[in-house]
């Protein structure tokens, strides 16, 4: 758990007790996002996983409400150090192909919002890391993500895109292209 975020009381018993019914190897919850000064920001229930959405599109798992037993971890070889940004996120797909995910459908944490978080600082730096990860766990070369990632950097690419679009033949070869090969 990153230093400025917290557990929500009941959060350790309640992801226990959740990976014991199951039989999961990874447990995540909802979580609230907090300001600098612990003040509620807002609430997120726990999405439902999905190995291909998470691979594709997004992350559904918060960090801080995300408890996984020593087997999984160990079955899915533990962290990749070469991440900065998207430790935890290559860490849910390994888990993911190795174990059962299971939600727990309460806050399990807070999430510290604040201008000097490594989210607030460097953002623009997770989505390629979470592009290398997707790819290292079987993801195509380009995801919906990144493709959204690479048009907001480069506004060439979002014209080209929409253009695409208009006459058909690129939005198709866009799908063929974020199709994940066999």
């Amino acid at each position: 758990m990153n230093s400025d975020d917290l557990y929500l009381p009941g959060a350790v018993s309640s992801a226990v007790s959740a990976l014991y019914r199951s039989g999961a190897g990874l447990a995540h919850g909802g979580w609230r996002r907090i300001a600098a000064d612990g003040t509620l920001l807002d609430e997120q229930a726990p999405l439902q996983f999905d190995y291909t959405e998470q691979l594709h599109l997004r992350n559904l798992i918060a960090q801080p409400a995300a408890f996984f037993t020593r087997e999984a971890f160990v079955a899915a070889g533990g962290l990749d150090t070469r991440y900065h940004f998207a430790l935890d996120y290559d860490l849910w797909l390994r888990l993911a192909r190795c174990a059962p995910v299971v939600e727990v459908d309460q806050p399990l944490a807070a999430f510290r919002v604040h201008d000097t978080s490594k989210t607030a600082l460097e953002y623009r730096r997770f989505v390629p890391e979470m592009r290398r990860s997707s790819r290292a766990n079987g993801g195509p070369f380009l995801t919906t993500r990144y493709i959204d990632y690479l048009c907001e950097e480069h506004p060439w690419i979002w014209r080209m895109r929409e253009a695409g679009r208009l006459c058909g033949r690129g939005a198709r070869r866009l799908r063929k292209l974020t199709r994940t090969s066999d």
